[in-house]
């Protein structure tokens, strides 16, 4: 930053520049912004980036949120799992992708996924099949789910409905069902990728 001197004042008032090569010059930009009237230092921000989430004021921010993709910590053996929305955030679920072991106990496993805001269920969809003892099966999360449900009868793959363009807040949380599920039966390498604003 610099400063150049404005006349007529006496000693004349300082206007605030960066200064800039356009083509053989060396030219000053003038900053005009938004600004408090009474403390220095204090105007909106031009941010390259989702701000701080205590940043005030007038600030640009991006208008799309950022693609983020959350690793859910793997639940214990024969539990389900969770993954809770932070604060200061605003989620959008646009795709997941989970791993369920079936041990060899004869049961018939059903998944459900659900988005809750603590209290109250209210998002709820059901997987497009069942899984059976002694399988290794790979369950995705997709808008509209799966259009002929499981991909065929050896490849295991099930799909879950997502719902459509849902934002979901601070506090609100994705979660499973699985019903049936056994002690050793174990859900793993999951995965979700979001949209997301920091609020």
């Amino acid at each position: 930053m610099s400063h150049v001197i404005v006349a007529p004042d006496s000693t004349g008032k300082k206007i605030q520049t960066t200064e800039l090569t356009d083509g053989a010059d060396q030219v000053q930009l003038q900053h005009v912004i938004v600004a408090d009237p009474t403390t220095v230092n204090q105007g909106a921000g031009v941010a390259v980036a989702n701000p701080a989430a205590s940043a005030a004021g007038l600030i640009t921010r991006p208008v799309a949120g950022t693609l983020l993709e959350i690793g859910v910590t793997t639940p214990a053996a024969g539990a389900m799992w969770t993954h809770v929305v932070p604060a200061n955030r605003l989620y959008r679920l646009l795709y997941g992708k989970m791993r369920f072991v079936a041990n060899s106990t004869a049961a018939r496993r059903a998944i459900e996924f659900f988005i809750s805001d603590g209290t109250d269920d209210v998002f709820k969809s059901s997987m497009d099949g069942e899984i059976f003892a002694g399988l290794n099966n790979t369950i995705y999360l997709m808008p509209g789910g799966g259009v002929i449900g499981r991909v065929n009868t050896q490849s295991n793959v099930y799909h879950i409905p997502l719902p459509s363009r849902v934002l979901v807040k601070a506090g609100w949380l994705f979660a499973t069902l699985a019903i049936n599920i056994q002690t050793a039966d174990q859900f793993s390498d999951i995965r979700l990728i979001v949209e997301e604003w920091i609020v």
